[in-house]
């Protein structure tokens, strides 16, 4: 392996997936798609997770086991794509699954996956590698993830005696969600107080670890990314100059629709305001009063 692995996470909709494809353009670095996620179909899964968003500061013994699999060039979970192997679909994500099983040997991986958001001390302790968390805007994450709508069970949270311990006030927050069935705007917001509030912990517990703001990255990725590649240990080559430039040229620069937002290639510097077109007035100041606490932890004009 190129150097210890890169564990690119943060709440979803915060940029990770294209702060994930950026910096997976240096030489010999292969990526790895959110191998944590329970939403994976099990004939492939990759590292087991009970649920979107749970915290830990250890892997437990079947994940740190998928997850060596999976650094070493395995696949992580080689019975569950046997298991299924005479169905055409299963079989074809198998042999896509050790294909690129087999890349990743003696290349430096690079792990994207916001579903393991609040999983990134145990997955540090596991590989001793860089952690790279992005932040982003809150009324940018709220906008985003109602217009997907995207819901939580909060009892994953709730549940979560040592969690609740950390959230501080948000706990109170938390435990309310979960009793509520709360409209996605409203579970939007407390999602985004909870990841936030222990990423301010992770921040102080982790001085090396990179927090990124998803806004100044991708306004001006020639600018701020270099930096990023250099504490990295990645190379900042003319090619990898290229595809950055490519990639803030594409099109389209508008909103996309939710089906389609999996499909279609961003600009990058073109995702940064696109909640003003989403929100009115009323809705950007509720999302402004209600995450303030957090936010400005991270941010100076929120």
């Amino acid at each position: 392996m190129a150097g210890p692995p890169i564990f690119v996470t943060g709440a979803n909709r915060s940029g990770t997936t294209w702060m994930g494809n950026v910096l997976s353009l240096a030489a010999d670095v292969a990526y790895v798609h959110e191998p944590f996620s329970p939403s994976l179909d099990p004939a492939v899964g990759r590292i087991p997770t009970r649920a979107h968003f749970t915290h830990a500061t250890t892997l437990e013994a079947v994940q740190q086991a998928a997850l060596d699999r999976l650094l070493a060039g395995r696949v992580p979970n080689p019975a569950g794509w046997r298991r299924d192997v005479t169905a055409w679909k299963p079989f074809g994500m198998a042999v896509r699954e050790v294909g690129r099983a087999v890349a990743r040997r003696r290349r430096r991986v690079l792990i994207k996956d916001p579903t393991a958001c609040l999983l990134a001390p145990a997955v540090h302790e596991a590989t001793g590698g860089p952690v790279v968390f992005m932040v982003r805007r809150p009324e940018a994450y709220v906008s985003s993830i109602t217009r997907l709508g995207w819901g939580f069970d909060f009892t994953v949270w709730a549940t979560d005696e040592r969690l609740m311990g950390l959230l501080g006030g948000v706990a109170d927050e938390v435990a309310r969600a979960a009793a509520t069935d709360l409209p996605i705007f409203d579970q939007a917001i407390t999602i985004y107080n909870g990841i936030y509030t222990m990423a301010d912990r992770f921040r102080a517990d982790h001085p090396d670890w990179l927090f990124l703001r998803h806004e100044e990255m991708a306004a001006d990725p020639l600018e701020t990314l270099p930096p990023v590649y250099e504490r990295l240990g990645l190379d900042w080559t003319p090619e990898v100059v290229r595809a950055v430039e490519r990639d803030n040229v594409r099109a389209p620069s508008k909103d996309i629709a939710p089906a389609e937002f999996r499909t279609v290639v961003r600009q990058s510097s073109a995702t940064v305001d696109t909640w003003r077109a989403r929100l009115d007035d009323d809705e950007a100041d509720t999302i402004r009063a209600r995450t303030h606490a957090v936010a400005s932890l991270f941010y100076d004009d929120v």
